[in-house]
């Protein structure tokens, strides 16, 4: 089994090498589509206060938060987490399966491309722990790279040392978000990896909690 505070810090030092060039990089088309969308459906819902897992230098939160809604995230990078806080989200650095946060803070959560980055045993306490810092009735968007179920290193990284991947299958995700909140919809697609090896992009709404 992978060590879970190694890999935190590995990623740590990916992304804080990485973080200048990301926050000019373009999101995807259809990233901005489906966040325009989650946005929507929780000013339909009346969904105010919206946790970001994975914040990076806080493109999506910031965009959030010009759609009405107040946001928080963590991120493990305390680069990501500087220029979130000067993109004027309330960001921490902090893992997924330990949040700094009390019970019930949040009616909406957005979480992409980060789960693929977290072994079992850690993928199962943070949705435990997102289960927990929701209220009930909570909607949460989930953004993944899946794949065969293979687990190691991303062949497709340039910066040392390369991130933790785990690409688990559709079903294998899926059940796992099923063990802790009701799916409302579960996609993925194919997206061809710079190595050549296919990767599939997972897409999930779910619903924690107990209806209100």
């Amino acid at each position: 089994m992978p060590d879970g505070e190694r890999l935190r810090a590995d990623l740590a030092r990916y992304y804080d090498q990485d973080a200048i060039a990301r926050s000019r990089r373009a999101l995807t088309d259809e990233r901005v589509a489906r966040r325009a969308w989650f946005a929507a459906r929780l000013a339909e819902e009346g969904r105010r206060r919206l946790l970001e897992i994975g914040t990076g230098p806080g493109i999506d939160g910031a965009a959030f938060a010009a759609a009405g809604l107040e946001v928080a995230g963590v991120d493990l990078s305390p680069v990501h987490v500087g220029l979130a806080r000067a993109a004027g989200i309330d960001a921490y650095v902090a893992p997924a399966h330990r949040l700094p946060f009390a019970d019930g803070s949040f009616d909406a959560l957005w979480c992409m491309s980060v789960l693929m980055h977290l072994p079992d045993a850690d993928l199962e306490m943070a949705l435990a722990e997102f289960a927990r810092v929701l209220r009930p009735g909570a909607l949460a968007a989930f953004g993944t790279w899946g794949g065969d179920g293979t687990e190691g290193p991303n062949p497709d990284d340039t910066i040392d040392p390369p991130r933790y991947f785990h690409w688990r299958t559709d079903a294998s995700m899926r059940g796992a978000v099923e063990r802790h909140a009701r799916v409302e919809a579960f996609e993925s697609w194919t997206v061809p990896g710079r190595s050549g090896r296919p990767f599939r992009y997972q897409w999930c709404v779910a619903r924690f909690g107990p209806l209100p």
